[in-house]
C-alpha cells in the first residue's frame, strides 16, 4: 500500500477518538496531536455536537439545538451512561470492554429498558390515564454506554452486538433517582 484510502482514515480516526473516550487515564494522540477528550462525558459531548453539526448542514444552515446529556457513573465505575433525547428515532452509542458496539446489545437494553421503566412510572405518576408504552419512550432515547463487563460474549467476530446476559456482567447498573428525574 502506498496510502491509505478516506474511508480507512476515517475509520482509524474514529477509533482512535473512541479509544480517548472509553479509555480511562490514557493520554491518546494521534499524528503527534494529543486528543482532549479526557473521559466518556466528554466524548458524549464531542459525539452531539458533531451530529448537531451535521443536522444544521443538511438542513441548510438553520439553527439545531444541542441535546442535553444526563451522564452518571456507576458506584463500581464499571458503567458510565449517558442519555439525550433524539428526533424520534432510537440511537444508541455503545462500548463494552471499550470495544464499540455499532448495533447495542445487551449492555444497552438494560441501560434503556431501567430507563424506559422508570420514565413510564413518572409519567403514570403525573397522568394516570396516560396510555404510554415502553417502546414509545425508547423512540426518544439516544442512549450512550461504557461498560466494564466480565468475560464479554458477542454475536460475531466483528463484535457489533453484546450478547452478554446481564446476569454475568459482573455488575449491576441501577439508574439513580437523580438520572432518571433529569432523564425525564
Amino acid at each position: 500500500m502506498d496510502k491509505i484510502d478516506e474511508d480507512t482514515e476515517a475509520l482509524l480516526m474514529k477509533r482512535v477518538y473512541d479509544m480517548a473516550g472509553t479509555v480511562k487515564d490514557c493520554k491518546v494522540f494521534l499524528n503527534d496531536e494529543r486528543i482532549k477528550i479526557k473521559g466518556f462525558k466528554q466524548y458524549i459531548e464531542m459525539y452531539l455536537s458533531a451530529a448537531t453539526k451535521r443536522q444544521e448542514e443538511e438542513s441548510g444552515g438553520g439553527a439545531i439545538t444541542k441535546p442535553a446529556v444526563v451522564y452518571e457513573v456507576s458506584k463500581d465505575g464499571r458503567w458510565e451512561v449517558g442519555f439525550a433525547l433524539s428526533d424520534g428515532q432510537a440511537q444508541q452509542v455503545s462500548f463494552a470492554n471499550s470495544i464499540s458496539t455499532i448495533k447495542g446489545g445487551t449492555h444497552v437494553d438494560t441501560v434503556s429498558g431501567q430507563l424506559a421503566t422508570a420514565l413510564m412510572e413518572q409519567i403514570k405518576k403525573k397522568n394516570k390515564a396516560a396510555p404510554v408504552k415502553p417502546h414509545q419512550i425508547k423512540n426518544h432515547m439516544w442512549i450512550f454506554v461504557n461498560a466494564l463487563v466480565e468475560n464479554p460474549a458477542f454475536d460475531s467476530q466483528t463484535k457489533e452486538t453484546l450478547t452478554l446476559k446481564p446476569s454475568a456482567f459482573g455488575s449491576k447498573l441501577s439508574l439513580s433517582e437523580d438520572f432518571v428525574k433529569k432523564g425525564g
